[in-house]
């Protein structure tokens, strides 16, 4: 892969964050669909699961359910359950889709499933290196 044409990932991941912070929907639909047609194909790639967690959580935020529905099953299918960060953004977005849809049993489980893989992540263990601590 070109080193531009994943410079160019990296901040559509990150555009895409922040268009999940202030729920752009049009502007989110059209970085996911610019970032599909540069990904690569191999579900595997490791933007892949943020792109579509990001994105998921902005259909989530429009209401846009349908949608955020095949995102959030697309994501079951290309997690790699060794990397935590996607593990975290899918239990993320299983939480906020399981509260819309109004099982508040089923998202305070997946929200209990982040904590765990936090509390293990690098960030954190980077955190505990220098003596600081995010979490109980």
């Amino acid at each position: 892969m070109k080193t531009t044409v994943l410079s160019r990932m990296l901040f559509g991941v990150t555009k895409l964050h922040y268009l999940s912070c202030v729920a752009d929907y049009p502007a989110a639909k059209a970085e996911f669909g610019a970032l599909m047609r540069i990904a690569p194909n191999d579900k595997q790639f490791f933007l892949r699961a943020l792109m579509h967690s990001r994105y998921a959580q902005v259909c989530l935020s429009a209401g846009r359910l349908q949608e955020a529905d095949l995102l959030i099953a697309e994501l079951d299918s290309i997690i790699d359950p060794r990397r935590s960060v996607d593990l975290m953004a899918l239990h993320y977005v299983r939480s906020w889709w399981s509260l819309l849809h109004g099982d508040a049993a089923l998202a305070k489980k997946e929200a209990g499933c982040m904590l765990p893989l936090y509390a293990d992540s690098a960030a954190q263990q980077g955190l505990r290196a220098k003596g600081w601590r995010l979490t109980r």
